[in-house]
């Protein structure tokens, strides 16, 4: 988890509108021996500003972290990010179920870009 420790400041936006960009800051730490995910939404109402993931999982190329939908099929939606020229970048996927549509090429896809922030 060491490459992606600190806050990380930039912003997110919906594939099929990319110049309405909305502010974001994640921060990924470790807290009781554990890795922590957190993001402020910093345009969000505030009942959706602030997230503590209850998911999170580092491979060998990518960091994945997120929160369960609150919905039927229950599934994980995800931020998938790799870091790239010392940003970090990525959209968020659904997890542990399967919908063909989300997976079309016309389906909007939420992307995020942030680079390390104070």
């Amino acid at each position: 988890m060491a490459p992606y420790l600190g806050t990380w400041k930039g912003v997110s936006w919906v594939s099929v509108d990319p110049e309405r960009k909305f502010p974001i800051t994640i921060t990924f730490s470790i807290e009781a021996g554990h890795g922590v995910a957190k993001a402020i939404n910093h345009d969000a109402p505030e009942e959706f500003k602030h997230e503590t993931f209850k998911f999170l999982r580092v491979t060998k190329d990518a960091i994945q972290f997120g929160n369960l939908n609150g919905m039927f099929p229950p599934g994980i939606v995800t931020r998938v990010g790799r870091l790239q020229d010392g940003k970090l970048e990525g959209q968020s996927v659904f997890k542990g179920v399967f919908l063909k549509e989300l997976t079309s090429p016309e389906h909007p896809k939420l992307l995020y870009s942030v680079a390390r922030g104070e």
